[in-house]
């Protein structure tokens, strides 16, 4: 809470929240990512390009260990990322270089409301001692709190202003490319993002650049069938 105090009313934003993690904690980096609409989850802040390139990948792949902390509800500790490819195959290719240190990732919720994930990393590859952990939880919980705060949308349409929530350029991409996929395939909004996110893993590209396509019609997802590169006229 200390570390808090020190940015004024209107100064705290995601990126300042993952450096008061760093401050207090005994870890190199720190990531939020947070539920949002049809695509269940996308990054919200991070200490720095690292950090944030690793959440990419794991929204990409589907996979990894925030991922898991998301879907089960509690830590998972990852005392050396190296070591995960059995665990995480998509999502260790995908780290290549990054795919190094330690991997803490804890979830965000009260109760069975979720809000999403806390990611904290470590440069080299470290076990976690228990009141490191009471402590990772404890700020995990602060960090909660936070987030609750400023409730988000809704939805993906809303008109709320408040700069944590509402998403960023290419986080819209994404929105409206599901959406697009939606009405190609006639299927549900998690599995035309699976389809997207699944193109973007197959072809190693960021999921905004595909999603991209979609909107300026370069692409086009058929019905069991892999995507058309380019239609035609």
């Amino acid at each position: 809470m200390a570390a808090l105090a020190e940015y004024p009313n209107g100064t705290l934003g995601p990126q300042e929240l993952c450096i008061s993690c760093v401050k207090v904690l005994p870890v190199d980096r720190a990531a939020l990512t947070i539920g949002t609409g049809s695509t269940a989850w996308e990054p919200l802040g991070a200490t720095d390009e690292t950090a944030a390139r690793i959440e990419a990948h794991q929204a990409v792949a589907g996979e990894g260990p925030a991922v898991d902390a998301a879907e089960r509800g509690g830590p998972v500790l990852v005392v050396d990322l190296s070591t995960q490819f059995d665990r995480w195959p998509g999502f260790s290719s995908a780290l290549g270089p990054d795919a190094y240190g330690a991997m803490f990732a804890f979830p965000l919720q009260i109760g069975a409301i979720a809000v999403g994930v806390l990611d904290l990393y470590r440069n080299e590859p470290a076990p976690i001692e228990p009141d490191e952990l009471t402590a990772m939880l404890a700020v995990a919980d602060i960090v909660t709190m936070v987030l609750m705060s400023r409730p988000p949308p809704t939805d993906v349409d809303t008109n709320a202003t408040d700069a944590w929530w509402t998403p960023s350029p290419s986080s819209s991409e994404i929105h409206q490319a599901t959406g697009m996929v939606i009405a190609q395939l006639s299927v549900t909004p998690r599995v035309a993002y699976l389809r997207l996110r699944a193109h973007a893993f197959a072809h190693d590209r960021p999921l905004t650049e595909v999603a991209r396509d979609v909107i300026e019609r370069r692409l086009r997802f058929e019905p069991d069938e892999e995507p058309l590169s380019e239609l035609a006229d």
